[in-house]
């Protein structure tokens, strides 16, 4: 685990931090037949030309927790120091596992499939690797089904991740907890399980608006029967250059 002067990125079994590797265009149909064209050619060439890109947040004192107005504060703690007479340094971290961009576990809104032991292990690896489709979300509306409905997601689409006005009001880079958050209704939520879709991500703290969020995480999380089907993630960084939009 590695960290450079109190700005550093964890990973693990609780807290995971996610690398996609994704070509990631705006929402249209061109998007799946141009990352179909370039696998062949990158497969026919013998080159892999693939990007990995990374779309999550650093862990800093600064960084926004849910419901904490102050943020994450403090959470590194150097154990052990060469300087000190210890063999080597180790850094001990306090925090809780929803910090910075992660997954949410089954576990995490179900009741049963905590008792079953369906935790973050469930998720698998396979699904958060790949396209995906970044859909802009118009701004002053929650992400319901009515609205899910008229945006460009392609038919057979796995991966949607959701560019909000939390990007434009640049919430992830506030301090204090925003519950004002755009996200997804328990009805959108419904709407992306029926369409099929395995992974769905957004820009701030949670998948579903503050209001319903109990109902629209069981919504997504009933899908996830085994072996998962669906996977929640948060906190991820949306970016628009050149008439594209990635993710970083």
């Amino acid at each position: 685990m590695g960290s450079q002067s109190g700005r550093h990125k964890v990973t693990g079994s609780s807290v995971l931090v996610v690398f996609c590797v994704a070509a990631l265009q705006q929402a249209t149909a061109e998007t799946h037949c141009a990352w179909d064209t370039h696998m062949s050619e990158s497969q026919e060439s013998g080159m892999n030309t693939r990007r990995v890109i990374d779309i999550s947040v650093t862990i800093q004192t600064g960084l926004p927790v849910w419901e904490k107005p102050g943020g994450l504060g403090a959470h590194r703690e150097l154990v052990e120091r060469q300087d000190q007479g210890g063999i080597a340094f180790v850094s001990k971290l306090t925090m809780v596992v929803h910090t910075g961009t992660h997954f949410d576990a089954p576990s995490h809104f179900l009741q049963e499939a905590f008792d079953s032991g369906r935790g973050i292990e469930a998720i698998q690896l396979s699904i958060m690797n790949g396209p995906a489709v970044v859909v802009d979300i118009p701004h002053n509306t929650n992400i319901t089904g009515a609205l899910l409905k008229t945006l460009p997601i392609p038919p057979g689409a796995e991966r949607v991740l959701f560019k909000t006005s939390s990007s434009a009001r640049r919430l992830m880079y506030q301090t204090a907890f925003e519950s004002n958050y755009t996200a997804l209704t328990e009805d959108g939520a419904d709407w992306v399980v029926a369409a099929g879709i395995k992974f769905v991500g957004i820009d701030y703290m949670s998948i579903a608006t503050y209001e319903q969020l109990a109902p629209a995480h069981q919504s997504l999380m009933r899908a996830v029967r085994p072996p998962p089907v669906l996977h929640i993630m948060h906190f991820i960084q949306c970016h628009k250059k050149a008439g594209k939009t990635e993710e970083r």
